[in-house]
């Protein structure tokens, strides 16, 4: 269970080392949901991706590792931890699976058995 903690604090507090550009975007049709992106800017590629409702994280939130492979796929509703949210290895490979209701763990999987 330490691991698992140890981990998701890992992955989404780890520090980048180059040029990091925020980009949030709104659109007219709904000013309440803004689109948000995070970009390394020296490699071109997306770290970060997901959508604020009402100014809170709602939906699917996406990291990427520096290579463009997904390291983490998150969901919130109304910027508390919801659903199922895992986080993957740098070649793709799943690691651990936690499932949140309301922001409560319920069940936490370690899967990496290779």
């Amino acid at each position: 269970m330490k691991n698992i903690f140890a981990t998701l604090f890992i992955l989404f507090t780890s520090p980048v080392f180059s040029q990091v550009v925020e980009r949030y975007e709104a659109y007219d049709v709904d000013t309440q949901t803004v689109y948000y992106t995070k970009v390394d800017t020296v490699k071109n590629v997306i770290l970060e991706e997901g959508t604020f409702v009402k100014g809170f994280r709602s939906g699917v939130w996406t990291s990427f590792y520096p290579s463009g492979k997904v390291e983490a796929v998150a969901y919130y509703k109304e910027g508390i931890k919801n659903g199922s949210w895992r986080t993957y290895d740098s070649k793709g490979r799943l690691i651990t699976k936690v499932k949140y209701k309301k922001g409560r763990m319920v069940s936490a999987v370690q899967a990496r058995y290779y």
